[in-house]
């Protein structure tokens, strides 16, 4: 399980978003009200979009707080974002990965496989600018691609896979200060 919420870097108002409640995964369930994505079995078709485009330097924040200890499953969660707008593709042609797949079959997506163990606790933040997209893990930001075109509207993409297989989002309005998350 993981938590889920957005902030701008110039006010930290968090309103939370919801996953978009046609196009998602075939081994995705969503619940309360799309607020909260279950992959629910295998290790893949864990594809999730949020329900509205992201702003230019909006803030997505992950918080790992449920992963499969089993050990059955290699890998973790692909972040990014997407131009190609959700409503616009049918379930049934999502690919049962972002990556490669859905990155390669259009030049308009750009993720990143987080190859890392996902442990509870964990916090992961996300998003987009004009220099590029970005990561924050352990407090490093790393890239997630370059080169981005933000001239259109960026959906973030989460591909719940792998050992995560858990995300609700949550509302961090209450929170004063991003440290406060952590």
């Amino acid at each position: 399980m993981a938590q889920v919420t957005t902030t701008t870097t110039n006010d930290f108002t968090a309103p939370t978003f919801c996953f978009h409640q046609v196009t998602f995964g075939q081994n995705i369930r969503l619940e309360n009200n799309a607020s909260k994505a279950v992959r629910y079995t295998s290790f893949d078709h864990g594809i999730t979009f949020t329900d509205k485009p992201v702003n230019i330097n909006e803030r997505i924040h992950l918080k790992i707080v449920e992963v499969d200890e089993t050990r059955q499953w290699c890998g973790s969660l692909a972040i990014g974002f997407t131009q190609v707008d959700p409503n616009t593709i049918q379930q049934e042609d999502l690919p049962k990965s972002a990556l490669p797949n859905l990155s390669s079959t259009n030049n308009f997506s750009y993720v990143k496989r987080l190859y890392e163990t996902l442990t509870k606790q964990l916090c992961i933040i996300f998003y987009y600018n004009p220099e590029g997209a970005y990561f924050i893990l352990d407090g490093r930001e790393q890239d997630i691609s370059k080169n981005i075109d933000i001239k259109k509207p960026l959906w973030a993409v989460i591909d719940i896979y792998g050992n995560v297989k858990e995300l609700p989002t949550k509302d961090f309005s209450h929170i004063s200060s991003v440290y406060d998350v952590y």
